[in-house]
């Protein structure tokens, strides 16, 4: 009862067609490929989103990161200042290999910008933790005692800066925050935080910037920068100038390079176009540099344009310092409608993780926060999920 035809023998598993070594090869680098352009996806994504930061946030870069908590109390009937350091965290792998870290904790108190003067070594005003090994997450749980009056209070200030030991050569700074002792309510009360870590502050950078400032109608903030004084200016062929500008305004002015002198006269005025509407959100960054060199910084001034009264304008002199690393300019553009819109682009990013590199646990949260670092902004911030809301 044959047919003629052949009968057809389905393969058995063992005889389907299985890839060759350098079809694997094919595959795996076509994935990596697909990696890599998921990759730039996300990069061209988020340099995007970062082109509508505030230009003072946009030029902090550092390889800074991480946070130290502290605690201060000052016990007046004793005229003392007992500050714990506590712990810190997410700091940067320092070590050869870059896996790890062996940090300390140094506390230092500052009255005027300077150490505060002591005469005995047992009571230095400069302070050190013991060094934990081969941790980015150290618990020190270390009190250190200094000597200060509530008279004081006003004028001192703490650092806390963060080093790598260095059994072989200097060890790594990885971060510092100063503390002014006069915003903390502390006064026969222990005070507790958490303090991101910020670049090196100079604080040698001093001296005072004058101003005027008028208001012309309909829509035009005229600037006039006088002059400056006192500035603390390398001795030698320095030309300062003052480079002015607003965030979220089109236009970055500069004045002509001064000769060095110990009062500076530029007497040079620019117009910003600004609806009165926004003053309240908007406010004015002067920065003296040197005309001679690209690396100088001789400081700057921010200064709030929310109480400019515009009928009657405004003059006077503001004082200049070292802003680079200052975490209040980095929190001010959170009034900016813009900063909102870049707010929600990463709370979006959050809920999915998405880019990953962008993204880590938050320790101790059973999974319920993440932290968002962005080193080219110089900030982290973190996102808890509170009944399915990501809330920061």
């Amino acid at each position: 009862m044959g047919s003629g035809a052949s009968k057809q023998v389905q393969p058995s598993s063992k005889q389907l067609y299985s890839k060759s070594k350098s079809e694997e090869y094919v595959d795996e680098d076509e994935k990596a490929l697909e990696d890599h352009k998921m990759y730039l996806e996300n990069m061209y994504m988020l340099k995007r989103m970062f082109k509508q930061l505030d230009p003072a946030v946009m030029k902090t870069t550092s390889d800074v990161q991480g946070e130290v908590k502290v605690s201060v109390k000052h016990v007046s009937d004793k005229s003392l200042l007992l500050v714990k350091v506590i712990a810190a965290q997410d700091l940067l792998a320092k070590d050869v290999r870059g896996h790890t870290s062996d940090p300390y904790v140094k506390v230092e108190l500052l009255l005027n910008h300077q150490t505060a003067p002591t005469s005995s070594e047992e009571y230095s005003n400069v302070r050190s933790t013991a060094v934990v090994k081969n941790n980015l997450n150290p618990v020190f749980n270390e009190i250190f005692t200094f000597s200060l009056t509530t008279e004081q209070i006003n004028i001192a200030q703490l650092r806390c800066s963060v080093w790598c030991y260095d059994a072989l050569g200097r060890d790594d700074f990885m971060g510092e925050r100063i503390i002014s002792v006069s915003d903390l309510d502390c006064h026969d009360n222990v005070q507790t935080a958490w303090y991101e870590l910020l670049p090196e502050i100079d604080l040698s950078i001093g001296g005072y910037v004058s101003i005027k400032l008028t208001y012309k109608l309909p829509q035009t903030l005229n600037v006039m920068i006088q002059g400056a004084n006192n500035i603390n200016a390398a001795v030698g062929n320095v030309e300062p100038y003052v480079r002015a500008y607003i965030p979220g305004v089109p236009y970055v002015y500069k004045t002509k390079p001064c000769k060095n002198e110990d009062s500076l006269v530029w007497n040079e005025d620019f117009d910003f176009p600004l609806p009165k509407e926004e003053l309240t959100s908007r406010y004015i960054v002067l920065v003296l540099a040197d005309g001679n060199s690209t690396e100088s910084y001789f400081g700057e001034c921010h200064i709030d344009l929310d109480n400019f009264q515009f009928e009657h304008g405004f003059e006077g002199s503001f004082a200049l310092s070292d802003m680079r690393g200052n975490v209040t300019v980095r929190s001010r553009w959170t009034r900016n409608a813009i900063t909102q819109e870049f707010k929600e682009a990463l709370e979006a990013h959050a809920m999915y993780r998405k880019p990953e590199f962008m993204f880590s646990r938050v320790r101790g949260t059973n999974n319920a926060g993440v932290t968002v670092r962005v080193p080219k902004a110089g900030a982290q911030s973190r996102l808890r999920v509170v009944n399915g809301i990501l809330v920061h």
